[in-house]
């Protein structure tokens, strides 16, 4: 397992667009927000902004302590999304990032989604398209992030496997 406690074995078996039922819940994904995951976060994206690592800033500016920010908050529902659909599977389009409440360091916060339609270009398309409702939740069950909407396709399996 590596050093963050994430469990990655998820996305080294691939799933195909034949097996996937509409309804069907993914896997959800949890991220403990410590500071530090919360700092090299906003770092990896050049977010300098003190309300994301200095507790007494963020209060300040009428937080209720530090928090991620929103391009944390897109990478975890990648994740989540990535584990679904495995490494032969695209994310075509997320949409819908809704900052309900702040995704506040201490918690953990859980990216939850569900598959709400499936679909074919044609009978002859080597990929199939899912539409996932996606959200983040706090560890009290509240909806902090969403529910947004999310496009991907999967492989199909190959003909007479």
């Amino acid at each position: 397992m590596p050093p963050d406690g994430t469990d990655t074995q998820r996305t080294r078996e691939q799933r195909y667009w034949e097996d996937v039922p509409e309804n069907d819940a993914a896997a959800q994904v949890d991220f403990p927000l410590s500071l530090y995951r919360l700092v090299m976060m906003a770092g990896a994206v050049r977010d300098f902004s003190s309300i994301h690592h200095n507790e007494e800033i963020a209060r300040w500016h009428g937080a209720p302590n530090v928090f991620a920010n929103n391009t944390a908050v897109f990478v975890m529902w990648e994740r989540a999304l990535r584990d679904y659909i495995g490494l032969a599977g695209t994310i075509i389009q997320v949409r819908g990032l809704r900052m309900r409440f702040f995704n506040l360091v201490g918690d953990c916060v859980t990216v939850k989604a569900r598959v709400t339609g499936k679909w074919l270009e044609d009978d002859a398309a080597e990929k199939g398209y899912l539409e996932l409702s996606i959200q983040t939740e706090s560890s009290s069950g509240e909806i902090t992030v969403g529910p947004g909407h999310a496009i991907v396709t999967l492989p199909r399996r190959p003909a007479g496997a």
